[in-house]
């Protein structure tokens, strides 16, 4: 569960960090990402608060559903939760991180709004999208490992070729 819970640290800490800079400096992000030098209004800095706030209720709804909360505050240092809503947890912020690294690379190649940080935030969000689609994949359950001989159990193919299977097969 340690892979697990690296994923949903980094999550929420990466949407906190973003949380953190547009309510401390919200004219200053939207500054560094306009390609013009203007002035920013104010309702472009109420927006980017509101976003911000958005951003910190996921990113403790994160910790909260997939059972982090729980393991934070626990009285033992080897406390094992295990929250029903972690998977969902993980397909969530999957979803979002991939749609995010989309629409930021989309927009750091456009013409007008085409920014560095952009291209940054877009590589951030890939790492996090391809970590929780690993996750997914192989780091659900224990696994089966054999008592005989040690080696594990799960001869699924997908997404890799069994090569033990088929040999095992072909005799």
């Amino acid at each position: 569960m340690d892979a697990i819970r690296l994923y949903n640290r980094a999550i929420s800490s990466y949407l906190a960090i973003q949380a953190g800079l547009l309510l401390l400096a919200p004219s200053m992000v939207v500054w560094m990402l306009s390609p013009d030098p203007r002035t920013v209004t104010s309702l472009e800095t109420f927006l980017a608060r509101s976003f911000a706030c958005a951003l910190l209720l996921i990113s403790f709804l994160n910790l909260l559903f997939s059972g982090e909360l729980q393991a934070i505050f626990a009285e033992s240092a080897q406390a094992d939760v295990n929250s029903p809503y972690a998977t969902p947890t993980i397909y969530a912020t999957l979803l979002y991180n991939t749609a995010s690294c989309i629409m930021l690379y989309t927009y750091s190649y456009s013409h007008a709004l085409s920014s560095a940080w952009l291209t940054i935030g877009s590589a951030i969000h890939l790492i996090l999208a391809s970590s929780g689609m690993l996750l997914l994949m192989f780091g659900q359950g224990p696994g089966h490992i054999s008592k005989r001989t040690g080696a594990d159990k799960r001869t699924s193919g997908f997404p890799f070729k069994n090569v033990e299977a088929d040999k095992r097969k072909q005799r």
